[in-house]
């Protein structure tokens, strides 16, 4: 089953260098792009870009491997966020949005720095959260990000979800059209039995109908190798970077 999502999910590396390529070339695609979506931010129309999408944009681990593949695959990255989605501590990717986790240089220990109150931020919307000592959080993500070196756009589509997409599956339908001719998304949809039913029920089904509106399938090209996707240290920081709070 795993093997079966993935080979629906994903394009390899290699072949997703050349389409994107091929295909950002391809006017009329483009077009019929457009016509479906109604407009296309301004970001997608210049070239063809690498996108990272989280509540977020955050240096940990997984964010630097994005930016290598960026590089490989010679396409701007660009940091694209929902700060208008609602914390859950419950939910381990925005949990370490306000508990940060630090791995040490051996990869092997691992120390946490809350920076919120996490149970005084539940059910917050992103936007709304503030540190412990009175910084906006979207704020504090971005200033570790230049604090870091590194120089990435970013943007948010809480303001374009809200007029594209009223539940989960129609808002990743829509997003994934982006995926047909405007960039490449660097993504691993986790499938072990925890993410399986988001897989199956949004995922796949997204995939399915953008694939049968145009032809093709969105490029998704894991940000991780897939036998390594489980391993909790892309979600971590570097020791390093817990230098550059300035709390």
């Amino acid at each position: 089953m795993k093997d079966v999502l993935n080979t629906k999910i994903y394009t390899n590396l290699d072949e997703a260098k050349a389409e994107i390529q091929r295909r950002w070339k391809d006017e009329e695609l483009k077009k019929k792009v457009l016509e479906y979506l109604g407009d296309i931010p301004e970001f997608f129309c210049d070239e063809p870009r690498a996108i990272l999408h989280r509540h977020i944009t955050s240096p940990n681990i997984e964010f630097q491997q994005f930016i290598d593949h960026s590089r490989d695959f010679g396409l701007k990255p660009l940091g694209l966020e929902y700060t208008n989605d609602i914390f859950l501590t419950r939910n381990h990717d925005k949990l370490g949005l306000g508990k940060l986790p630090f791995i040490s240089d051996n990869k092997k220990n691992v120390h946490y720095r809350k920076v919120i109150d996490l149970m005084g931020s539940e059910k917050k919307k992103f936007a709304d959260i503030q540190t412990l000592w009175g910084e906006n959080l979207i704020d504090f993500h971005h200033n570790l990000l230049r604090n870091a070196s590194f120089d990435i756009e970013t943007a948010d589509l809480s303001y374009w979800y809200g007029r594209h997409g009223d539940n989960a599956l129609n808002r990743y339908e829509k997003l994934l059209a982006f995926f047909v001719a405007h960039g490449v998304l660097f993504e691993n949809f986790i499938t072990d039995e925890k993410e399986l039913a988001f897989a199956e029920t949004v995922v796949c089904p997204a995939i399915e109908k953008i694939t049968s509106l145009f032809g093709v399938k969105p490029l998704i090209v894991p940000v991780f190798a897939l036998d390594q996707e489980m391993e909790d240290s892309w979600w971590c920081y570097e020791q390093e970077k817990e230098s550059f709070m300035s709390h």
